[in-house]
């Protein structure tokens, strides 16, 4: 999803101005809250715009929490 998320978020009619910022979280840094937060909070323009569907947005909301939760794992 991240790398189409300007577009979504242009096709919702907004304007975006985009960077990239680039990082490696071990542990319990905040990349994977950040992540999951940011797509609970774009969750109801996804559906409602028919961008996505819903039990994709699910499934992606749970990789993320299971993700944000696991020490072992490595979000780049």
């Amino acid at each position: 999803m991240g790398r189409t998320l300007v577009e979504i978020i242009r096709s919702m009619g907004m304007k975006v101005i985009a960077g990239a910022h680039t990082g490696i979280e071990i542990r319990q840094f905040p990349y994977g809250r950040i992540y999951r937060m940011t797509l609970e909070a774009m969750k109801v323009g996804l559906l409602s715009q028919g961008i996505e569907a819903q039990t994709k947005v699910e499934a992606h909301l749970e990789e993320l929490k299971r993700l944000e939760g696991e020490e072992t794992t490595m979000i780049v």
